[in-house]
């Protein structure tokens, strides 16, 4: 069970395939567990990254209210630890 300590929280994640990384964010009160259909898809072309928001899923569930600007502030901390260079991450042209 990979989980990473960001922002004082255990963020769980998962991790597969390989190539540029692709980052699938779920919806409020959700999990990763959102995207299971659609990460084999995604793995044979691309580093499929998905994260557990905190509060969700098996991230750790400090007491809240939780913000939006607090989940983009772990995710993009997320981002740092994985080495994800920004330039990297996949996009939709």
């Amino acid at each position: 069970m990979p989980s990473i300590q960001v922002n004082q929280i255990g963020l769980y994640y998962e991790s597969s395939g390989q190539g540029e990384p692709l980052l699938f964010i779920h919806g409020l009160g959700s999990s990763s567990r959102d995207w299971e259909y659609q990460v084999p898809c995604f793995t044979e072309r691309y580093r499929v990254v998905t994260p557990d928001l905190r509060g969700h899923g098996k991230s750790d569930k400090p007491p809240g209210p939780y913000s939006s600007l607090q989940f983009a502030c772990d995710i993009a901390e997320l981002i740092r630890s994985l080495d994800i260079k920004l330039s990297e991450l996949a996009t939709q042209d």
